[in-house]
C-alpha cells in the first residue's frame, strides 16, 4: 500500500508541474509509465508474490515497447541528423581531417558543414576551441569517411551496440539476485536519459561501457587503463572515477590509467602534432567556453544549481569559484573520500558508486543525459534486495523523465545520500552506539 501511494503521489505531483511548465509530454508519461510497471514487478517478485514468467514476460513487452521507441529517434537521426551534437561531432572530424588545430576557433568550417549552423552553434562551437583532451578526436576522425546521413546511422548503431553490451555486462554483474535476467537491459532502454542520449547522438553508453568493465576490474591494471581511455577520449568526468582507487591505495589500476593516458597522449601527437596536445594543456578552455553553457537547461551540475540559485556574478568572474558551489563540493567530497577511505570489504561497490555519483555532481558539465550511469546503483539497490529498491528505481525513472537540471541534481543528490548510507550509518554508530547502527539497518532493510 505505501508503494502504491508513493508511486501516485510522485507521478502525480510531477505531471501537474510538468504540465505547468508545458513539459508534459510522451517521454513523461512513456517513462513514469514503465517506472510504475518496473517498480510495482520489482516489489512483488521481491516478495514473492509474483512468479519468475509473469516477471520476464512484463520486462518483454517493456523492453520491446522502448527499444520501438529508441529505434524511431535513430531513424529520425538517420534521416536528418541534428545540429545538436552530432554535428558537432561532424565539424571535429572536419577539423581534423584538414589538421586544422584543435585549440584554436573553427569559424571557417562554417561554409563546409552538410546544414546552415545556428548563430548558437557558430558562437558555442564554431568560436571555441575543441572541448576535448587531444585523443578524443579519434573517436569523430572517421566520420567524413561517409557521408553525413550515414555517418549518424553508424554513430547511432554503434551507440545502440554499447546500450546492449552495457546491458549483458550488467546483467553478469548483478546476477545473483531473484529477478529475471532482462531487469538491467529493461530499466537501461526505459530510463528517460538514454533516450536524450540517443536524440543528441552522445557517446554515455561508451562510458557506462567503460564504467562496467571497471567495476569488475576495479583492482587491476586493465580496468584502470580502461578508465584512463575514457577519461581523454570519451569524457574527462571518467577521470574522477579514480578517486575511489586512489582513496583505497589501489596503486595498480592508477598505474595502468596513467600509462594508458601517456599512450594516447603519444599517439595523438603522432597523428595531430605535439602543437596541438600542448595547446590543452596551456589554453584555459573554462573561459574559452561561454558562460552560459554552465547554466543552460540541460545542466546539471551542482555548480549549475549553484548559479540558478544564488546571485554569484559568473558573466564577469569564473563561474568555477562560486562560494556555494565550492562550500556544497567541499562538504560531499569530504564525506565521500572518507566513506571510500574508511569502508569495509563489504560496502567497497557502495563507495566506489558514490564516488560516481559524486564525479556527477561536481563535474562543471554534466548534463541531463549523463543520468544513464544511474542504472548501476539501481541495480546494486535491486540486487541487494534492499526494502526501499523499487522506491529508489521509480524515483529515479520519473525524476530524469523531464529534461530539467532541477529534477536532475536532486535525483543525483538523492543517489549520493543513498550511496553513503553505510558511513551515516557508521557515523550514527559512534554517537549513539552499535544497538543505533543495528536498529538503523533493520529500517531501512540494508544487508
Amino acid at each position: 500500500m505505501q508503494f502504491y501511494l508513493f508511486s501516485t503521489v510522485l507521478i502525480g505531483t510531477l505531471a501537474a508541474l510538468a504540465l505547468r511548465a508545458g513539459a508534459l509530454g510522451a517521454e513523461f508519461i512513456f517513462c513514469s509509465s514503465a517506472a510504475a510497471a518496473i517498480g510495482l514487478v520489482c516489489m512483488l517478485r521481491q516478495k514473492n508474490r509474483l512468479s519468475a514468467e509473469v516477471e520476464r514476460g512484463a520486462l518483454i513487452i517493456l523492453s520491446a515497447s522502448a527499444g520501438l521507441r529508441l529505434a524511431s529517434i535513430v531513424f529520425k537521426n538517420a534521416v536528418r541528423p541534428p545540429e545538436w551534437d552530432f554535428l558537432c561531432y561532424w565539424a571535429y572530424s572536419l577539423a581534423s581531417s584538414f589538421n586544422m588545430p584543435l585549440y584554436e576557433t573553427k569559424v571557417s568550417l562554417a561554409q563546409r558543414l552538410p546544414m546552415v549552423p545556428s548563430a548558437e552553434f557558430v558562437t558555442e562551437l564554431l568560436g571555441t576551441p575543441f572541448h576535448f583532451p587531444p585523443p578524443a578526436a579519434f573517436l569523430y576522425s572517421w566520420l567524413v569517411a561517409f557521408d553525413f546521413q550515414t555517418a549518424a546511422l553508424v554513430w547511432c548503431l554503434l551507440m545502440f551496440a554499447a546500450l546492449l553490451a552495457s546491458g549483458w555486462l550488467l546483467t553478469e554483474m548483478f546476477s545473483d539476485n531473484s529477478h529475471s535476467s532482462l531487469l538491467p537491459l529493461t530499466l537501461l532502454l526505459c530510463l528517460g536519459p538514454s533516450a536524450e542520449t540517443f536524440a543528441y547522438c552522445q557517446t554515455n553508453f561508451l562510458l557506462l561501457l567503460c564504467v562496467s568493465i571497471y567495476m569488475l576490474n576495479v583492482r587491476s591494471f586493465a580496468g584502470g587503463a580502461l578508465i584512463g581511455f575514457a577519461a581523454v577520449t570519451i569524457k574527462p568526468i571518467a577521470a574522477l572515477f579514480l578517486l575511489f582507487a586512489l582513496m583505497k591505495r589501489y596503486y595498480t589500476p592508477l598505474f595502468g590509467a596513467a600509462c594508458m593516458v601517456t599512450v594516447m597522449l603519444v599517439l595523438s601527437s603522432m597523428s595531430y602534432g605535439w602543437s596541438n596536445v600542448l595547446a590543452y594543456f596551456v589554453s584555459d578552455l573554462p573561459s574559452a567556453l561561454p558562460s552560459n553553457m554552465y547554466v543552460q537547461e540541460i545542466n546539471q551540475s551542482l555548480l549549475s544549481a549553484s548559479l540558478r540559485l544564488t546571485s554569484y556574478d559568473y558573466v564577469n568572474l569564473s563561474p568555477l569559484f562560486s562560494p556555494a558551489f565550492l562550500g556544497a563540493a567541499f562538504l560531499l567530497t569530504g564525506i565521500t573520500l572518507l566513506f571510500a577511505a574508511t569502508c569495509s570489504k563489504q560496502h567497497e561497490t557502495r563507495a566506489l558508486l558514490s564516488v560516481i555519483i559524486l564525479a556527477l555532481l561536481c563535474y562543471p558539465g554534466t548534463l541531463t543525459h549523463y543520468s544513464v550511469l544511474l542504472i548501476v546503483p539501481l541495480l546494486y539497490s535491486i540486487s541487494k534486495n534492499e526494502k526501499f529498491a523499487p522506491y529508489i528505481l521509480v524515483s529515479v525513472l520519473v525524476l530524469t523523465s523531464i529534461d530539467s537540471w532541477k529534477t536532475g541534481t536532486f535525483t543525483l543528490l538523492l543517489c549520493w545520500g543513498w550511496s553513503i548510507i553505510p558511513f551515516a550509518q557508521m557515523a550514527l554508530g559512534h554517537l549513539l552506539g552499535e544497538r543505533a547502527e543495528r536498529k538503523t539497518s533493520a529500517v531501512l532493510g540494508l544487508n
